[in-house]
This record gives C-alpha cells, sequence and structure tokens, in this order.
C-alpha cells in the first residue's frame, strides 16, 4: 500500500483514542507511517487486502460492504473516514455516523479539496446536527464534526445497501449497487473483450478482479465451462456477483481473495479487467500484480485475456509473463490483449 497524506492526518487522533470507535477504511489503508493497533478502535473495511494487513498488524477487523449493524445507535465516541472515491459511500458512512455516534462524540473526515472534502464537510455538520472545525494542513484537509442532539436529514446515499437490477445487455440483466466502479453501466472495456471471447469451450475458467460478475456472467452464458471462479477483494463486488450467479442460475465459485491469492488451481481462460485506476490515483504495481497472479493460474494450455485502458503499456509487463502476446482489438480507448504460456 502507498502512503496517503490524506489518512495521515487521522492518525494521531487514532491514537489519542481511548472511548469506543470505528476507522472506516476502504482502499486506502496500509502502507507506511501507520499508527500502532488501539484497542478502543475496530477497522471497518470493505477491502480483503486492507482487512489482512491491518489484522497482520495487530488490529481488531470486521470485513464488510460497511455494515454498520453491529454497533448500536449511539454507542460510538468516535468515527474516523478519509473520504472514498464514490459519494455513496462518503454519504453511507456520514449517515452511519449520524445514527451511531453518542451526542458530542466525532466524526473525523479527510481528503483533498479535489476530492469533495469541504462539500462532505459541510454536509456532515447538517446532518449530524453539529459544529465543524475545519483545517487545512498542508495540501490536505481535516474536518472534525461534533454530533449534536438533534439530527439533520439524512443524505442520498442511493439506497447504498441494495442490490438492484440497474443494467441490462441484450437478453441479460445483472445486479449491482453502489460502492462498486462503475456499478450502473456495462463497461465499455468489458464488453471489447466479450466480443473477443475464444470460440473454444474451455474446461475452467476464473474472472480476475470480477466485479458484478460480468465478465463471468458472459462466459458463462456463451462458452458454459464445467468451472467458472470469480474473485475479488471488494466486499460489494462479492455480494453482488453471488447474486448475479443466483439469479443466473450459474454453479460457479464467487471467491474473496486480493488478486487471485485465495484461488486454487490452474485455468484455461483467465479473464481481467482489472482496476489499474484505484482511488484517487494510478497504484504503480497493479498491472504487474495481476499480469503475474493471471500466469500463476494460467494452465499450460492455456490464455489469459485482459483488457485496460489503450495508453497503458499492458503488453510490456505481460512479456516478463508470457510466451506469446498478442493485441486482439484496440479500439483507441481500450485494448484486449491474449497472453499465451
Amino acid at each position: 500500500m502507498s502512503h496517503d497524506g490524506a489518512l495521515a492526518l487521522l492518525f494521531p487522533f487514532l491514537r489519542a483514542q481511548s472511548a469506543p470507535a470505528l476507522w472506516v477504511l476502504d482502499e486506502h489503508g496500509g502502507g507506511p507511517g501507520m499508527p500502532s493497533p488501539n484497542r478502543a478502535v475496530t477497522v471497518l473495511s470493505n477491502r480483503i487486502d486492507v482487512t489482512e494487513e491491518m489484522q497482520a498488524a495487530g488490529w481488531v477487523v470486521q470485513f464488510s460492504d460497511f455494515d454498520f449493524a453491529p454497533w448500536p445507535a449511539g454507542s460510538l465516541d468516535a468515527i474516523f473516514f478519509r473520504v472514498a472515491k464514490e459519494k455513496p459511500v462518503v454519504h453511507h458512512v456520514i449517515n452511519a455516523a449520524a445514527e451511531r455516534l453518542a451526542p458530542g462524540g466525532r466524526l473525523l473526515l479527510s481528503g483533498g479539496k479535489q476530492q469533495g472534502i469541504k462539500t462532505y464537510a459541510r454536509h456532515a455538520a447538517e446532518r449530524l446536527g453539529g459544529a465543524l472545525d475545519f483545517r487545512k494542513m498542508g495540501n490536505e484537509y481535516l474536518a472534525v464534526i461534533r454530533c449534536g442532539d438533534q439530527r439533520g436529514a439524512a443524505l442520498d446515499e442511493r439506497d447504498y445497501a441494495t442490490l438492484r437490477p440497474v443494467i441490462s445487455d441484450g437478453a441479460l440483466s445483472y445486479l449491482s449497487k453502489p460502492g462498486l466502479y462503475g456499478w450502473d453501466k456495462v463497461d465499455a472495456g468489458s464488453a471489447l473483450l466479450v466480443a473477443h471471447l475464444p470460440e473454444c469451450a474451455p474446461q475452467q475458467v476464473l474472472d480476475l478482479g470480477c466485479g458484478y460478475g460480468y465478465l463471468s456472467v458472459q462466459a458463462w452464458h456463451r462458452l458454459q465451462p464445467p468451472r467458472i471462479v470469480a474473485t475479488d477483494n471488494n466486499a460489494a463486488a462479492l455480494l453482488a456477483c453471488r447474486a448475479n450467479f443466483a439469479a443466473q442460475g450459474i454453479v460457479g465459485e464467487v471467491i474473496g481473495a486480493d488478486c487471485g491469492a485465495g484461488v486454487d488451481g490452474l485455468f484455461d481462460l483467465v479473464l481481467c479487467n482489472p482496476p489499474f485506476h484505484q482511488g484517487f490515483g494510478v497504484e504503480r504495481d497493479l498491472t504487474e500484480r495481476f499480469v503475474a497472479s493471471a500466469r500463476r493460474h494460467t494452465s499450460a494450455q492455456g490464455q489469459a485475456l485482459f483488457v485496460s485502458n489503450a495508453f497503458l503499456p499492458l503488453e510490456q509487463v505481460a512479456r516478463r509473463h508470457y510466451a506469446q502476446v498478442t493485441t486482439l482489438a484496440n479500439d483507441g480507448r481500450f485494448r484486449v490483449t491474449q497472453m499465451l504460456p
């Protein structure tokens, strides 16, 4: 995990916290300078990689799609949150804070100016009905909002917890929800990859970084593989993909794992639309990690099909792991790359 300046603004408060509190973490977690575990603070994360790293460091961690149900109303003294990329996620956390914080409790939000932190802080103060202390610290901002006795109206979180049939692609429809990148559309890159699925039917298919399961559903209906496995490290993705498997009658496995680390076996076909853009920046080693993981799971006679932004040097990375790398399609925005051992 790379260092995040906005996240670091929360560290002194996390160290000093002595009453029951929650630290809400999504893709921003881990990395250098993390505070030592504080037993007053429970980490709530929707990411398996963050969950595993924080557990290894000694923190008490709950993994879920930001489900606040285990904490009764008014039971928390503080909630710490580095704002996420998706607005429904931020609104969901602010609404939860208004319900779970005791009067006088604090919601601490951090983030950059271009990430909406000022607007989020103002809306949080209205929702919590309390005072706002807003501080600029270098290039980042920290908002400390006190919880008042009278709470304001709930922010629009797009009915965050509910899966709904929001996407249609011809004869197929998909369940999805807020909290997923591109949750309410068919990704154009994934659609380009599907147009170049192989004609021969593979025995085993792996969808690496499955999201709500679009590639898995398409592969199942087009190729009818005896075994299909979908994996992701995001809790919302796992919920949605499992629901789509059930709705489509797909007999397959949905496995929570970071970059396929928890998946066993080799596959004739590995499909991947990697999340090369995470959070507010580009994760430099993601390309290498996803290609290396795909290679570990590709059988000797199998293949991997990746779709990526056209400007990314995917082929350069792929040639370090695969013997044959071919561009199957490039529409100027996205590139489909075939990799053979």
